[in-house]
């Protein structure tokens, strides 16, 4: 599960300077031996404050204290920075940090969508005119979201899950 994953406006760009603190808590806990902190949520932390230490080298100095009075959640003295300099810190961030491969989720397209539930359909032994029946769609209906031409509502999906009695591979669950 990601413990740290931002907007891409400047709601997530305040999210993420409140966050720096949480992420050094996280890597000083696992470097100290504490058993609160599971390998996996060190890891992520440790990737997003390398991300991090990547993004600051890029400022000034009065722009990195800047950054570093608003993780203390404090604000920073009026005449630090301008707002050109705010337009471009926020830039930089939304070029280092918010296009960042932590920050980015997985995507499906209705073509994989329509190729699973095919497949798992096939895999049963069951047609489409059996399927679309307990889904209460037509066969049709059930053909577009097969060959990728329409996008499955979630509460199709869902009863497909229950029809086929495992994830056919739309929604990955990782622990």
């Amino acid at each position: 599960m990601k413990r740290f994953i931002f907007r891409k406006d400047w709601q997530g760009f305040n999210d993420w300077i409140l966050s720096i603190n949480k992420m050094r808590m996280y890597i000083n806990a696992h470097k100290n031996g504490h058993s609160w902190i599971k390998h996996e949520e060190y890891t992520e932390a440790n990737w997003w404050y390398t991300n991090y230490l990547e993004f600051m080298r890029g400022l000034t100095e009065n722009q990195k204290e800047y950054i570093r009075t608003r993780e203390k959640h404090h604000f920073p003295q009026y005449d630090l920075v301008n707002g050109q300099d705010i337009d471009f810190i926020f830039e930089r961030w939304m070029k280092v940090v918010a296009n960042f491969k932590l920050n980015k989720l997985e995507e499906i397209t209705n073509k994989e969508v329509g190729n699973a539930i095919k497949a798992a359909r096939e895999y049963r032994g069951l047609n489409r005119a059996q399927v679309a029946g307990v889904l209460g769609i037509g066969q049709d209906t059930l053909k577009c979201y097969e060959e990728g031409r329409r996008t499955l509502p979630f509460d199709v999906y869902y009863k497909l899950i229950q029809i086929f009695e495992f994830d056919i591979g739309i929604l990955k669950m990782k622990e």
